[in-house]
């Protein structure tokens, strides 16, 4: 049994170290894309204090994100999300999580309006910039959000960047 479970960390650790994570981007028409990514988790529990064994294989959250890249510096993004709904229920949810434009007003300076992820988070907020599991439930909270509102964004020797949104207690508001 011991051999096995050596057997199976070894083999676990190897496909962690050369996988990449399930992504895809392509090119619709000039300007316009989509991309998009499939996050899964696959877990294997073996307690030696019993015969039982566990194994659960999740798809944890699907996302399909379409991207505009148009003229004179106006980009657009919507980004839909699949996966659960976050209650506890183990439902399916669909949602718009982040659609928002971008104005480039220089090399320097951009706007953003709409619904977009706060840059209040030292952590990414997708998982496939995590490469790990995590259940922290502050995680939203102290992490920042998805935010309605206007921000702006100064790319110089220092960065800045502002923002004014709808509810910065509560990033789930969408009103």
């Amino acid at each position: 049994m011991r051999n096995m479970n050596k057997s199976l960390l070894v083999s676990a650790i190897g496909l962690a170290l050369i996988s990449n994570a399930a992504v895809a981007d392509i090119k619709l028409a000039e300007g316009l894309s989509v991309k998009g990514f499939v996050d899964m988790s696959f877990l294997y529990t073996d307690d030696d204090s019993s015969a039982e064994t566990t194994q659960v294989f999740g798809v944890d959250q699907v996302e399909t994100d379409f991207m505009y890249d148009g003229a004179d510096g106006i980009s657009a993004q919507v980004d839909i999300q699949y996966g659960e709904s976050g209650d506890g229920s183990g439902t399916d949810e669909t949602f718009v999580e982040e659609a928002y434009i971008t104005k480039k007003v220089n090399e320097e300076v951009s706007v953003k309006a709409g619904r977009f992820l706060s840059y209040s988070g030292w952590e990414t907020a997708e998982p496939t910039g995590l490469y790990q599991y995590s259940a922290a439930g502050y995680g939203d909270l102290f992490y920042g959000g998805y935010q309605q509102g206007v921000s702006a964004y100064y790319d110089g020797a220092i960065d800045v960047m502002g923002s004014i949104v709808n509810n910065l207690a509560n990033p789930l508001d969408n009103d």
